[in-house]
C-alpha cells in the first residue's frame, strides 16, 4: 500500500485557505453573533443519508488511523461516499449488500440513496458569498464497451456524472483523467491515476474543492512561532495563528473544542484539543457516530481565546483495507465480487482493484483551502476552568472536521499528530 502526506509550513504569506473535516457528515449549531446563527437541517435532505455519511466517515477515519497512528491524516468522507455509492449502483447481489453494510445504507433502497445524494450535492453546492464548495463526478469506461442503461441514467441523473469512454492501458487515458482532476480541484491535485491497465474496465471519481474566508480572519501580525508538544512529549516550534472573541464552545470529558466560522456561518471547522494529560488516542476512543451526535447539539456561545497551527499539507492513500476492515471483501475480490450492472452485453467478471484518495489542505490567517478526488477503479479478472473563558490552544496533537452545519454533512475531517 503506498501512502504519502507532505506537510508544509507557511511564513506569513497569506493564501486565502482553511480546514476541516468528511464525510464527508457532522455538527450542529448553537447561539448566534459572530459564531454564526443556529441552522437547521434542510428538510429536504434524507437524513438518514446524513447519518449513513456520519457513521461510514467516522468508521473510515478510525481504520485508516488504526494503519497510520503516528501519521497526519486528511480524509473526505464525504468524496469517498460519493464514489463508492456512483460504484454501488453498478454491484449486485452480495457485493451490493456487503456494499450497503460498510456505506450504512442498508436501511435505504438505491433509487433512495440516489435521490439523497443528488439533494444533498444541490445545497451544498455555493452555500455562501465567501464560501465556495464544488463537487464533481466522473465515470471513465473502456472503449468499445456499452454501459448498463440503468447505471448510466443514474449516475447522470442524481450525481450529475460525466460518461466518457478512453483506452485504458494507454498513456492518454491517465493523462486525460487527470486533466479532469486538476480542472476539478483547480489544480490543487493534479493527478489522482499514476497508469491504467488493459484490463481496467472502468474508473469511478469524485472530486470536492472548498474555498472558504473565515468570518473573522486572524491577525496576520499575531501569528507567531510557538511550541507544539508531539505524542511522544517532543516539542517543536512552529507558526500558531491568535484569536479572541465570542466562539460556539464544548467542554467534553477530556476535551475542549471550538468552531471557526466561515463567511456566513453555515459551514464551520471544528477544533477539538484533548485535555494536557489526555492522548489523542483516548479522545479518539470516544469518537463514536453517537457521541458526535450529542456532542454536536451541546456546543453553546462563550467568550474565549483559540490559537490554531498554520498549516498545509497533502495527503495520498489508498484505501482497499480499510474497506475491507468495514465489510467490503467481497467488493475486491476477483472470484466473487458481481459488479454486473456496470455494462451491458458483457459476461466479464469486474471487482474493485483499487480505491485512492488524495487530499489537499491550506489554513492561514484568511481562510482554508481543500480538495479531494477518490477513484474506485473496476478491473475485469482474467474538568471545569475557574475561570469562565475559555482557552483552547491546539499546540499538541488534534482533531479537525469541516461540516455544513445545514445539512449536517462532513466534508473533510482530520488528525494533526505534528504541524511540521
Amino acid at each position: 500500500m503506498r501512502q504519502r502526506t507532505r506537510l508544509y509550513t507557511h511564513g506569513v504569506i497569506p493564501m486565502l485557505l482553511c480546514f476541516a473535516g468528511g464525510l464527508a457528515g457532522c455538527f450542529g449549531a448553537s447561539g448566534a453573533g459572530p459564531a454564526g446563527p443556529r441552522a437547521e437541517a434542510a428538510a429536504s435532505v434524507d437524513q438518514r443519508l446524513i447519518a449513513a455519511d456520519t457513521r461510514f466517515g467516522l468508521d473510515l477515519f478510525h481504520k485508516v488511523r488504526a494503519e497510520e497512528p503516528d501519521k497526519n491524516i486528511f480524509l473526505s468522507p464525504a468524496s469517498a461516499s460519493l464514489a463508492l455509492l456512483m460504484t454501488y449502483n453498478g454491484a449486485r447481489g452480495d457485493t451490493q449488500q456487503a456494499m450497503a453494510r460498510a456505506l450504512s445504507v442498508e436501511a435505504m433502497t438505491a433509487a433512495e440513496v440516489n435521490q439523497a445524494n443528488g439533494a444533498l450535492q444541490s445545497i451544498l453546492a455555493n452555500p455562501d458569498k465567501r464560501v465556495r464548495i464544488d463537487i464533481a463526478n466522473s465515470i471513465w469506461y473502456k472503449q468499445g464497451f456499452t454501459i448498463n442503461r440503468q447505471f448510466q441514467s443514474a449516475v447522470q441523473e442524481h450525481y450529475r456524472a460525466e460518461v466518457k469512454p478512453v483506452n485504458f492501458g494507454e498513456a492518454g487515458a491517465e493523462k486525460t483523467i487527470n486533466q479532469w482532476v486538476a480542472k476539478a480541484t483547480q489544480d490543487r491535485i493534479k493527478s489522482i491515476i499514476d497508469r491504467t491497465k488493459p484490463l481496467d474496465r472502468m474508473v469511478l471519481i469524485n472530486a470536492i474543492y472548498f474555498n472558504g474566508t473565515w468570518q473573522k480572519p486572524f491577525n496576520e501580525k499575531s501569528t507567531r512561532p510557538a511550541p507544539f508538544t508531539r505524542e511522544d512529549g517532543s516539542v517543536k516550534e512552529h507558526p500558531m495563528m491568535f484569536q479572541s472573541g465570542r466562539y460556539r464552545y464544548l467542554k467534553g470529558d477530556n476535551f475542549q473544542a471550538a468552531v471557526l466560522p466561515y463567511g456566513e456561518g453555515r459551514i464551520n471547522l471544528y477544533v477539538f484539543v484533548p485535555d494536557q494529560g489526555v492522548t489523542l488516542n483516548r479522545f479518539y476512543e470516544g469518537l463514536t457516530p453517537e457521541n458526535w451526535e450529542s456532542w454536536m447539539g451541546r456546543f453553546a456561545p462563550k467568550e474565549g481565546a483559540v490559537a490554531i497551527p498554520k498549516l498545509k499539507l497533502e495527503y495520498d492513500k489508498e484505501l482497499n483495507d480499510a474497506l475491507k476492515a468495514l465489510g467490503m471483501a467481497i467488493a475486491f475480490d476477483g472470484d466473487h465480487a458481481d459488479f454486473g450492472n456496470l455494462f451491458a452485453g458483457s459476461d466479464e467478471h469486474l471487482y474493485i482493484s483499487l480505491v485512492k484518495q488524495k487530499t489537499y489542505l491550506d489554513m492561514n490567517e484568511h481562510g482554508t483551502e481543500a480538495a479531494a478526488v477518490t477513484a474506485v477503479t473496476v478491473t475485469a479478472t482474467s474538568a471545569p476552568p475557574v475561570d469562565d473563558r475559555f482557552k483552547l490552544v491546539a499546540d499538541r496533537p488534534y482533531f479537525i472536521a469541516i461540516r455544513d452545519d445545514q445539512t449536517g454533512a462532513v466534508l473533510f475531517v482530520g488528525s494533526i499528530v505534528d504541524p511540521e
